[in-house]
């Protein structure tokens, strides 16, 4: 037994290094997710913006046109009259006999869109709940939209799919003017009267294929700024690590110290006898006996005197080294001071194990040593004492044992008795 009864308090770096990872892979994703939401309502509102720009381009068309109360065209195989403008004067001839053609607001805006359509892709559409022409009349997303700008929403819009692709639908409302009445009185209108509206779906493709690129972009950056982040985690855990293993070996060294003999690294006074404590404790527990062993050896103080104290060091280190040798794993040897050794013997089967221990010291130690070329010839003798029958408690086994040790020095040393 060599390790301390006590355990410090242990920092799991690791626990916290991976929490710190997990956090900051959490803030990653948050971080990420937000700012593409952001971003595709960025480019949900781009694209309304283009399609509310369109309708009101579509509003000053028709503005600029009901201010001239229409404009005259060439009658052409592209530009053919309005048959739903039922005004006299819609068709004319000049003295040159050319033919022309009455454009009211909706025919022209009409005409834009469709021109739109095949230039840009924008599908503008003017509708009504009581359309004049049937092409006018409002598809389904529409009607449901004009309820609602009769209801006194300003403007509505969505996300729908013409054959698999996706645009961005806008409506708002036609308020009846003074030159609209001219088509549209005989439907009951007033002027500030809602006629209809004007509806335009703007492609979103393009807008899409922007925020692809855009969001691959984000997230190049984002995992960036994610793997610095690990990388300096990385770093300040392994000085974290470092700092700890440091202090963890500035401990150990202070422990080592504090309960072990600093010249044969064996448990000094203090932890031999904290261990053999709880060795007459689980004895108790258990009910089995503990054997204390004295040593003190024979001759030392010649080997001291003869070739001084580096010597006398280097032997009491392969004596400690020797009497390891001689117990089990799970005994305690430990160095009292001086020449002064003790072993702490547990979960013996009889107290007959003491004095087979004690002969297998005595034989250990008591022969020639060489020691730096130097020939030294000690001894042991050994005091034994048995807890519960000589003691249950560390000082009265102790001091038992140390009486049996002092009776073999007396009785001409090199052996080994009980109390």
């Amino acid at each position: 037994m060599t390790g301390d009864t006590s355990t410090p308090r242990r920092i799991n770096w690791r626990a916290y290094f991976w929490l710190a990872l997990a956090t900051w892979t959490l803030l990653f994703i948050i971080s990420f997710t937000l700012n593409r939401s952001l971003y595709q309502k960025e480019i949900l509102e781009m694209a309304r913006i283009q399609a509310r720009s369109a309708i009101e381009r579509d509003i000053l068309f028709r503005q600029w046109n009901a201010m001239r109360e229409g404009l005259y065209a060439t009658v052409t195989e592209q530009q053919q009259p309005n048959p739903y403008l039922k005004v006299p004067e819609r068709d004319v001839t000049t003295e040159s006999g050319e033919q022309l053609t009455l454009l009211n607001p909706s025919y022209m805006t009409r005409q834009v869109h469709e021109l739109g359509w095949e230039m840009l892709g924008l599908r503008g559409h003017m509708t009504s709940l009581q359309p004049l022409r049937p092409l006018n009349a409002p598809d389904i997303w529409e009607k449901g939209r004009l309820e609602e700008l009769h209801q006194g929403v300003p403007e509505a819009s969505g996300i729908q799919d013409y054959d698999g692709h996706h645009f961005m639908r806008l409506i708002k409302p036609l308020t009846a003017q003074k030159e609209c009445l001219t088509c549209h009185s005989t439907q009951g209108y007033a002027v500030g009267d809602i006629i209809g509206a004007l509806s335009v779906s703007v492609p979103m493709q393009p807008f899409l294929d922007i925020q692809k690129t855009h969001l691959r972009g984000m997230l190049l950056w984002h995992v960036l700024v994610w793997f610095c982040g690990i990388i300096g985690m990385g770093i300040g855990a392994y000085r974290v690590r470092d700092q700890i293993h440091k202090r963890r070996a500035a401990q150990d060294a202070v422990r080592q110290q504090a309960l072990h003999d600093p010249l044969t690294t064996l448990p000094n006074r203090r932890l031999f006898f904290d261990r053999l404590d709880h060795a007459l404790k689980d004895a108790k527990r258990e009910h089995w006996p503990v054997a204390l062993l004295y040593i003190d050896l024979d001759g030392f103080k010649d080997v001291n005197d003869t070739f001084g104290h580096n010597t006398g060091d280097v032997l009491l280190t392969q004596v400690a080294e020797a009497l390891g040798h001689c117990i089990r794993e799970v005994d305690t040897l430990a160095r009292l001071g001086g020449d002064e050794f003790c072993i702490i013997l547990t979960h013996m089967e009889s107290e007959e194990d003491a004095p087979l221990v004690a002969q297998r010291v005595v034989d250990a130690l008591s022969h020639d040593w060489d020691i730096d070329g130097s020939t030294c010839r000690i001894g042991a003798s050994v005091g034994i004492s048995i807890a519960p029958t000589d003691g249950e408690t560390p000082s009265t086994l102790l001091k038992n044992a140390d009486e049996a040790m002092y009776r073999v020095k007396s009785q001409g040393k090199g052996g080994f008795s009980r109390h």
